[in-house]
């Protein structure tokens, strides 16, 4: 817009004159090489403020709901075609759940309904956390595939899986490896009681084998408990799809 009204002639015509404000721009290939410039740091912008912004019910300084993503994911789609705004967003949420698997720190800020007793092990009680947030993420993205925004695009098992459950898979792997570990040293241990000198085969070695079988059960117990939760969901949100299959038009029920 100008900053003040054009000269006039003398005769009371307005002169022909561009606001100093304005780019001129006449070769369209140059046009488009800007907005293409302006366009692709706009989306860098976007996909920045996405992966900064917290999982939608969990507490934070910034709160932050689906809407949010939903509103940052339209102006993607203003931008550049949905199909590769889908891509984009099938990355972004790949680099989301990395960060809660190397972060203890963000897991720290996840709530769940499973009741951790103290004796768990931090690494049990961080894989139940994770598999809690993944709840959030999946439910997440099945609010925005609802939305409509990638309109060929269902919440299928595929991307679920590739996003999120393989690499769950992997952490529970993980968890009962430490499991084992743990039971073959707490075998060695017996075994050096049982044949130390004056050693008693007694009350002492029965409870150290009761104790470490209770807190192993407790453990496994909680992980399965998280992998439950973790399946009805899935099983809910790919379910959970009207006959216009494709079409982003379905149901899913809340958390």
């Amino acid at each position: 817009m100008p900053f003040g009204q054009p000269d006039k002639r003398e005769d009371g015509e307005q002169l022909a004159e561009v606001p100093l404000n304005t780019i001129v721009i006449e070769d369209e290939q140059a046009t488009d090489v800007l907005w293409e410039a302006i366009r692709s740091k706009i989306r860098k912008g976007i996909w920045t403020l996405l992966a900064n912004l917290p999982l939608s019910d969990q507490h934070s300084d910034q709160p932050c709901d689906e809407q949010t993503k939903i509103k940052l994911l339209h102006d993607l789609c203003f931008l550049y075609p949905p199909d590769e705004i889908w891509k984009g967003y099938k990355n972004y949420r790949r680099q989301l759940m990395d960060q809660y698997i190397s972060n203890r720190v963000l897991l720290q800020r996840i709530e769940t309904d499973i009741a951790v007793s103290s004796e768990v092990p931090s690494n049990v009680v961080s894989f139940v956390k994770l598999c809690r947030a993944v709840e959030v993420m999946i439910y997440e993205d099945a609010m925005i595939l609802q939305e409509g925004i990638f309109p060929t695009m269902v919440p299928s098992f595929e991307f679920i899986h590739e996003s999120y459950l393989g690499k769950i898979t992997q952490e529970l792997q993980s968890v009962c490896q430490t499991f084992d570990v743990n039971k073959k040293d707490d075998q060695g241990f017996l075994n050096e009681m049982v044949q130390a000198p004056g050693s008693r085969r007694g009350s002492n070695v029965s409870h150290v084998k009761q104790t470490d079988s209770k807190d192993n059960l407790i453990a496994h117990k909680h992980c399965f408990e998280a992998m439950v939760n973790l399946e009805r969901l899935v099983d809910r949100v790919t379910s959970h799809r009207s006959e216009n299959e494709g079409t982003g038009t379905y149901s899913v029920q809340c958390m």
